[in-house]
């Protein structure tokens, strides 16, 4: 028989699991850690880009990408991208432009016109283009001068030639062609000596 007179009610006691607090968790919130929205910083150099995004707590990598709407070195944007979040002291890549991100680039060419052939030569140089001089017949004073040039200006791909055209004097009488001319009458005189 039952050790429990009539009427009575075994009471059982069981464990519940504690309930989860859900108040202000945000579903994408990963472990409850704070989210921060990640700052745009496409545009900004290498130096103000990083320490943005330093401010608002983040790890800062680097990594070269190929954007041809931004300059050399600066910033191209973030992963996560700019106006996304990421928690707190996370981990955000910033994306630098490198320099076949910005394709060719250019510089002025500087009017050598007037210029001694030396002197063009080395201006065209030290603005990152390329001299190639073409010798062209002139007058004694425009010897040795750029008396021409292609391109004769504006902006122009760096390591690109530009074309120098140089006076060159020729000698009394016209060309070399004509010397060679008159070494032959020369010639001619001698033989005619020889027959006498």
């Amino acid at each position: 028989m039952s050790e429990h007179e009539p009427g009575d009610v075994e009471r059982v006691e069981i464990d519940l699991p504690p309930e989860p607090d859900v108040t202000g968790t945000d579903p994408d919130d990963k472990g409850g850690t704070e989210q921060v929205t990640v700052s745009q910083v496409r545009g900004l150099s290498e130096t103000e880009a990083t320490q943005r995004l330093k401010d608002q707590g983040f790890a800062v990598e680097t990594m070269a990408v190929d954007d041809p709407d931004v300059d050399f070195g600066f910033a191209a944007g973030t992963e996560p991208e700019g106006g996304g979040t990421a928690a707190a002291g996370s981990t955000v890549t910033l994306l630098i432009a490198t320099d076949s991100s910005t394709g060719p680039s250019l510089v002025d060419v500087p009017s050598m016109v007037g210029w001694s052939q030396a002197d063009a030569e080395q201006a065209i140089r030290d603005a990152g283009l390329v001299p190639s001089v073409v010798p062209q017949a002139a007058s004694a004073e425009e010897a040795g001068i750029v008396i021409d040039q292609n391109p004769a200006g504006g902006p122009a791909e760096t390591g690109s030639t530009v074309t120098l055209t140089v006076g060159q004097a020729t000698t009394e009488g016209g060309s070399a062609d004509g010397g060679t001319a008159g070494g032959t009458g020369t010639d001619a005189g001698t033989d005619a000596g020889t027959g006498a």
